[in-house]
């Protein structure tokens, strides 16, 4: 599906080398884990949106497939607190890996912030 997309467009889809390489002719050859886990999506919209995203974050395969799992465990529809820490952390630790020179004040303070916001509601 992923590949399909590079081929309709490469232009437009070139958030797909990603997966495939520059030149589209190896495909799945990095980040097998993460297609994988992809292919776990039904929603073709839904995988393509996803698979973007991870991709134009260029998110370590770590991190996309935890990403991934915690969008999985979400659609079970089952809240639970260990869960939801577990995704704040995931997106955390995305956010730190993107950006090394994230302090320990500033993530505590997006987390006040956000928790602020949260209960005003």
């Amino acid at each position: 599906m992923i590949v399909e997309a590079w081929k309709s467009n490469p232009a437009a889809n070139a958030w797909v080398e990603y997966y495939i390489g520059k030149n589209g002719n190896d495909p799945y050859a990095a980040h097998k884990s993460v297609m994988a886990a992809l292919g776990r999506i039904d929603d073709t919209e839904d995988l393509l949106a996803t698979a973007r995203i991870i991709a134009e974050r260029k998110m370590s395969t770590k991190a996309a497939v935890a990403l991934l799992r915690c969008i999985r465990s979400n659609r079970e529809d089952k809240p639970d607190f260990l869960q939801l820490v577990n995704c704040i952390e995931t997106a955390i630790n995305s956010y730190c890996e993107a950006h090394p020179a994230t302090t320990m004040p500033l993530i505590v303070r997006a987390l006040r912030e956000l928790a602020d916001e949260f209960e005003e509601r």
